[in-house]
């Protein structure tokens, strides 16, 4: 009887244990389904919302959705499961967007991705116009494609009162990968080759300055730093030191010499200061003249420049705060050796036959511009062109995106303008994603 007592506690003793073992066993099988589970759905809220962002972020840099006020959110039900929400916002001067985008899986939860990207393919253009009209003709070109640096940026860059007529050639519009024939361009090239801008003022979109007159007081504060002295005006006082680089009235330039009068300034100053106006004309054949790659040429009067025949100059920033008259004729060169710039709250510009131009051209009003067989290898930006005369490009004239020149301005110049990057590029995209952060 004692051993039918004990069989019976060794039988409940085996069945207990063997019921805990069974439990365990569901309880684990029943939590590691949650947790794949769980695996599963976080996976899936995190590829949710890693594709909101890259659909934005794309959107962002090709220039087809503002930034601001979330202009650029998106709100879906995705087919696979799941929902995803972007919001984006700009910064203060309208050139980075940030953009938060929300995934959520099927069965709920959610993963926050979040990045910054520079807006439109690229901070740089190749013509850039806020107010007037430009009229294209023949085989003209606006071209935004530079393949020998693989940097694709918006061929023309439109604000809102801005009428394109275009004849000919001119008529065709080409993307930089559907151009058919890359070593002839004619119309208007880029990624996108025209694009629409809300800024109302064109050095919001290469400087650091919200307005042309900001970037001018700029200019005009360094000149004053520069010789010991303050603003007064549109002009600096009396200069109280660097007086071999400051000129009180008109200068000349003959090549290598900035003069004032009858006297030579010196030729190693980082700055000089023109108080009239300076003349550039070099009426013969074969005139050459180079000013310092990095020099800085404040003019108060007007920048007059003649250039006939096979002449040309290299090299500086040019500005003034009146006008900026060139004429160029033959086949005459400028900043071919080493680009120049020039900053005009004016200008007027007549090229004829086959000259070129390698630089940056920026203009708060444009008087005119005619162009027979013109070339611009760098870009153009304009605030407001003449109604009467606008941008007149004919014959073979192209305004050609060139990485290389911008590039070597911006190095030289950092205080005033933004490096020049290209994200229009295939892979650019993909290079931006990288930079992406998980919030949770």
């Amino acid at each position: 009887m004692k051993n039918k007592g004990y069989t019976l506690i060794t039988t409940m003793l085996i069945i207990t244990v063997l019921f805990v073992i069974g439990a365990t066993g569901a309880m684990l099988i029943y939590y590691g389904n949650m947790t794949s589970g769980a695996m599963i759905n976080y996976s899936k809220a995190y590829y949710n919302a890693d594709y909101g962002l890259q659909q934005v972020a794309y959107n962002v840099m090709n220039g087809t959705c503002r930034c601001t006020n979330n202009g650029c959110g998106i709100s879906q039900t995705l087919p696979t499961g799941g929902t995803v929400q972007v919001i984006t916002q700009s910064d203060v001067n309208n050139r980075t967007c940030f953009i938060e985008s929300i995934g959520t899986g099927q069965t709920g939860g959610e993963v926050v991705r979040a990045i910054m990207v520079p807006k439109r393919g690229s901070n740089w253009v190749t013509l850039g116009v806020i107010n007037g009209s430009i009229s294209m003709s023949g085989g003209t070109a606006i071209n935004g494609c530079d393949y020998t640096d693989q940097c694709e940026v918006t061929g023309l860059l439109e604000g809102p009162n801005v009428t394109l007529t275009r004849s000919g050639s001119a008529t065709n519009s080409y993307t930089c990968q559907n151009n058919p024939n890359p070593n002839s361009p004619a119309g208007i090239l880029g990624d996108p080759y025209i694009s629409k801008t809300t800024s109302k003022d064109i050095v919001q979109l290469v400087t650091h300055f919200n307005s042309f007159s900001q970037l001018q007081n700029y200019i005009l504060t360094e000149v004053a730093n520069y010789f010991g002295t303050t603003t007064n005006g549109s002009s600096i006082n009396a200069p109280t030191q660097n007086y071999s680089c400051y000129c009180s009235g008109s200068a000349t330039f003959n090549g290598s010499i900035i003069s004032c009068g009858f006297l030579p300034l010196s030729n190693s100053c980082s700055i000089y200061y023109i108080g009239g106006n300076l003349t550039v004309n070099f009426p013969n054949y074969a005139n050459s003249g180079n000013f310092g790659s990095n020099q800085l040429i404040y003019t108060n009067g007007n920048i007059n420049i003649t250039l006939n025949g096979n002449s040309y100059i290299n090299g500086g920033l040019l500005y003034t705060p009146n006008t900026l008259n060139l004429v160029a004729n033959g086949s005459s060169q400028i900043g071919q050796q080493s680009p120049i710039t020039f900053i005009a709250n004016n200008g007027s510009l007549s090229i004829n036959t086959s000259s070129s131009i390698n630089g940056l051209i920026m203009v708060n009003n444009l008087t005119s511009i005619n162009a027979g067989n013109l070339t611009i290898n760098g870009a153009l930006y304009v605030n407001k062109v003449s109604a009467s005369n606008g941008i007149s490009l004919s014959g073979t004239s192209s305004i050609n995106f060139n990485y290389s020149v911008l590039s070597q301005i911006a190095r030289t110049f950092p205080n005033l303008f933004n490096p020049v990057n290209c994200y229009s590029s295939s892979n650019s995209a993909q290079q931006n994603m990288f930079n992406a952060v998980t919030l949770y």
